[in-house]
Parts: structure tokens; sequence; C-alpha cells
């Protein structure tokens, strides 16, 4: 995981992801900005982009690649611009979801996801948001 940050704290310093963000328009079936950067069978690095008040709903990321219980998913969020406010949740009594707790991820920070986890993504601040989102 540290060497992932390392490469993601390089990428997102290159002058390309820099300019990036004001280029990426919202999909409106999405409700935001995503563009993939790189994919491969087992891999994949995407740019998330987010105005403020967007938000993306509850989801996990278990259902990527080819990956086993040995072998999970690793999922590596870095903020380069803004903040995004993740709000994390369990499945509750007749599959409801439950929110547990809430975190918010400032430029230059990182979050670690791994398939279990379930969680939202919300731009709570006045300016864009945006996140290098890698998946191995």
């Amino acid at each position: 995981v540290e060497e992932l940050k390392c490469l993601l704290r390089s990428i997102a310093a290159t002058d390309f992801v820099g300019e990036l963000p004001a280029k990426v328009a919202s999909d409106p079936k999405r409700g935001y900005g995503r563009v993939q950067l790189f994919r491969e069978a087992r891999a994949e690095l995407a740019l998330v982009v987010l105005q403020p008040g967007q938000r993306i709903r509850p989801h996990d990321h278990g259902d990527y690649g080819a990956h086993t219980e040995a072998e999970p998913v690793v999922g590596l969020v870095h903020v380069i611009r803004g903040q995004e406010l993740n709000r994390f949740y369990t499945l509750g009594n007749g599959a409801s979801l439950e929110e547990t707790v809430c975190r918010v991820i400032h430029a230059g920070e990182f979050l670690e996801l791994s398939p279990t986890i379930i969680h939202s993504v919300e731009n709570p601040g006045a300016v864009t948001a945006a996140s290098l989102h890698a998946y191995i």
C-alpha cells in the first residue's frame, strides 16, 4: 500500500493530472465526473471529480476483477483537490443500510478501501473536489 501511495502522489504531481479536473464534465447518468486513466484485467486507475454538493451513492468494491478472498481488492483513494466526505455503512435488518461513521478526506490524504466496505462519497465544500482511485 505504501508503494501505491508513492505512485499516486507522483501521478497527482504531473501537469496532466493537475489540469484534468477542470476538463472533466459530470456524467448525467452517474451524477459526477469520472475518467478512466488506466485499466487492465486486475488494475484500474481513475480520476473522480465532484462538483460542490455532488454525491456518489452507497457502493462497495467487491465486484472488481477476478480477485478472491485470499487475494482481495486493494482500493486506494488519494484526494488531490478539495475534500470528500465519506459515509460508511453496514447492512442492517432487511438489507437496509445503517450509517456507522463519517470521515472527511482532505487534499493530500488517502483512504484505503477493502471489497467489503460500503460507503458513499460527497463533496461538502465550495470548490471542486478531485481524487485518484486505484484498484488492484
